[in-house]
């Protein structure tokens, strides 16, 4: 079963970032809370990614 109800109204959230660059890309971890209305949603969530980068050369 697949259910999908929308946002009920606004959301105000926390967003807390890591970026970091390498030789051959990027790095960034990210950190996103709901700080006011906890009730409508998962409260928090963490992402992890690595850019690449195709076709370039470091100096």
């Amino acid at each position: 079963m697949l259910e999908y109800h929308g946002f009920s109204g606004e959301a105000d959230e926390l967003l807390l970032a890591y970026h970091d660059h390498l030789k051959r890309g990027a790095i960034e971890f990210t950190m996103i809370e709901s700080i006011f209305n906890m009730d409508n949603s998962t409260d928090i969530a963490f992402t992890l990614a690595y850019r690449g980068r195709i076709g370039t050369t470091s100096p």
